[in-house]
């Protein structure tokens, strides 16, 4: 049985992209948390310990600190609760915050979106940038930051643009004959590729605690690029016929299609040195379909 002494880092939400992230660390070395035995179960058969919490237990938060008393860095990347009040959508954070007390934590990597910064006319944005979330989601992801921001612990906002890699991709709606609304023909995507992103965190996880972080990072890939750029390039690889981009104004309840933005990942590849294995889209597309899709 592991020993939770060894359990420095604490990953919340192990799914997609924390999954690839903690088969990146030594595996001793991690606890995560999920909401299903299943998704324990998978974890498990990786060598990951998992246990079963949500961020509204506040009992369970607590157990965990008091189980792993050498806890140091907790990456979050639970999405904020479903709630029709502002306040309640960050309860799961402040619980994360009250249960930090008297615990050995050095530092915070919230998982957030670029969605916070609502940039609307296909402007640069980076992490100088004023915030304008457009949508309460968006808006509770930056009350989320912000409140890890006061918790007097070092914190690291990861805004994060969106996320593609096996079993996930706008190549799989495609290849079944499905074109997703994507909003305007010219509208400015921004993508990273979920190995690339976990490369990222990994970086970020592993840095000394006593090299000091910027508050705010954007996570994305190199090239930002136009629906309709990459809609040609995956026509051309699936070898699809053409068909009608949609045209129709992007639909304001689905709050990524009225983004018009191009996130500049200058920072982030400044502090962690690394390159990417899919710079662009063109590298990426195709991953969707890889073998690799049981890491969901």
């Amino acid at each position: 049985m592991q020993d939770t002494d060894n359990v420095q880092i604490l990953l919340l939400g192990c799914g997609y992209t924390l999954e690839r992230v903690a088969t990146r660390l030594p595996p001793t070395s991690v606890l995560a948390t999920v909401q299903s035995e299943t998704s324990a179960r998978n974890l498990n058969k990786l060598g990951i310990l998992s246990k079963i919490c949500r961020l509204d237990d506040k009992a369970t938060l607590a157990q965990i600190f008091k189980e792993h008393p050498n806890i140091r860095i907790l990456v979050d990347s639970v999405p904020p609760l479903a709630a029709a009040d502002a306040k309640d959508r960050t309860a799961g954070v402040r619980n994360v915050i009250a249960s930090l007390e008297n615990t050995k934590l050095e530092r915070i990597i919230y998982l957030s979106t670029s969605g916070v910064f609502g940039v609307s006319d296909g402007s640069w944005v980076d992490e100088s940038c004023p915030t304008n979330p457009d949508n309460p989601k968006s808006q509770a992801r930056l009350d989320c930051e912000n409140l890890y921001r006061k918790s007097g612990i070092p914190s690291i906002s990861l805004r994060i643009v969106g996320i593609y890699g096996p079993g996930r991709g706008l190549g799989i709606a495609m290849k079944q004959g499905r074109i997703p609304e994507l909003g305007s023909p010219t509208r400015w995507t921004n993508r990273i590729h979920v190995e690339d992103l976990a490369a990222v965190i990994q970086h970020l996880i592993l840095v000394p605690i006593t090299h000091e972080l910027p508050e705010i990072i954007c996570a994305c890939d190199d090239e930002p690029a136009q629906v309709q750029l990459v809609l040609e390039h995956y026509r051309r690889l699936l070898d699809l016929k053409e068909s009608n981009i949609d045209t129709k104004p992007a639909d304001k309840s689905q709050s990524r299609n009225s983004l018009n933005q191009r996130i500049s990942n200058r920072l982030m590849k400044s502090i962690s040195c690394l390159s990417l294995k899919y710079p662009s889209f063109r590298e990426g597309a195709g991953s969707e379909f890889s073998n690799n899709s049981e890491l969901v």
